[in-house]
């Protein structure tokens, strides 16, 4: 037999408002309409990082121990808790004003590096593109990344 918990607010005992919720991870959203439902917990960010241009310090960060700059233009990131597989999506972004004194965001390319990625480490590549010459070049700026997918 099934239950159904109808209120308006959950608070914790003592009444001060908070209070912490845990879902299982078949738990579903179902949208305003009824019309659609999806898993809440497998559409979560499970990582995210903001580093700045040096690649060593995080401004911000979440699921992330550490940052490492691998080799020029190639950024990693330390999963905190790891995910279950190599198969999860990974977004990458850049601020970059200028590379060798000329701005031309259109010419940087950040992308997944999926050759060496694993369940507890991200990496990123940022390439800088002149003509038909492409170098590998750190950002000056700061460099994004998000993770979805399942953790373990």
């Amino acid at each position: 037999m099934t239950s159904q918990l109808n209120v308006d607010t959950i608070v914790d005992k003592a009444g001060s408002g908070g209070t912490n919720v845990k879902i299982g991870n078949t738990s579903t959203y179902v949208s305003e309409g009824g019309g659609a439902t999806q898993n809440t917990v497998q559409g979560l960010t499970k990582f995210w990082m903001k580093v700045s241009s040096s690649h060593t310090s995080l401004d911000d960060s979440f699921n992330c121990s550490t940052t490492t700059d691998v080799s020029a233009g190639v950024l990693g990131g330390t999963l905190t808790n790891a995910m279950g597989n190599t198969d999860y999506v990974q977004h990458v972004s850049l601020l970059a004003s200028n590379y060798a004194g000329a701005v031309n965001f259109a010419r940087w390319s950040p992308h997944a590096d999926t050759t060496n990625r694993s369940t507890s480490e991200t990496r990123s590549v940022y390439a800088f593109a002149t003509g038909s010459t492409v170098s590998f070049q750190d950002a000056n700026d700061s460099a994004m990344v998000s993770v979805e997918g399942d953790l373990a």
